[in-house]
């Protein structure tokens, strides 16, 4: 279902109506907007928005697209004039989080057991970018017997 070709003008307004209008989202108002019968419009709306289900998909997306820059723009200007710091952070983690930058919230590693330090330290350099302090205890480093045991 959704793969329908759209026939007349009613059917095109109705999905132009449906997904950037002021009565977006609002199937029934569509429908009668786009000249369908008002006794009628809320079955009429149901079965549109079930026939045209791609054609509304790939409009939204299409939107989304086309107004993604002003979503930055925005963003942008609450990052740098908001004056609430906690809405500017957000702001902040937003842009950053978009621009691939976001901060590792799931991190599995397997075989720990069975890899040396070496490939350990490699995979461990591929999830955070190469930013890996070496905190090995080095001879030198100890000061007691039991941590040069430890090493």
């Amino acid at each position: 279902m959704g793969t329908s070709i759209v026939r007349n003008d009613k059917q095109a307004e109705f999905i132009r109506l449906f997904t950037g209008s002021e009565w977006a989202g609002n199937a029934t108002a569509c429908a009668i907007r786009a000249g369908y019968s008002e006794p009628t419009a809320r079955q009429t709306a149901y079965r549109l928005k079930r026939k045209f289900e791609s054609q509304i998909k790939e409009e939204v997306v299409k939107r989304i697209g086309d107004n993604a820059a002003l979503g930055l723009s925005g963003i942008i200007q609450i990052a740098r004039n908001e004056k609430n710091p906690q809405i500017r952070l957000q702001a902040c983690k937003d842009l950053l989080d978009r621009a691939g930058y976001s901060a590792i919230s799931h991190l599995e590693i397997n075989n720990m057991d069975n890899k040396s330090d070496e490939e350990l330290k490699k995979e461990l350099e591929k999830y955070i970018g190469g930013n890996v302090i070496d905190v090995t205890p080095t001879h030198e480093a100890a000061t007691t017997k039991g941590d040069l045991e430890k090493v």
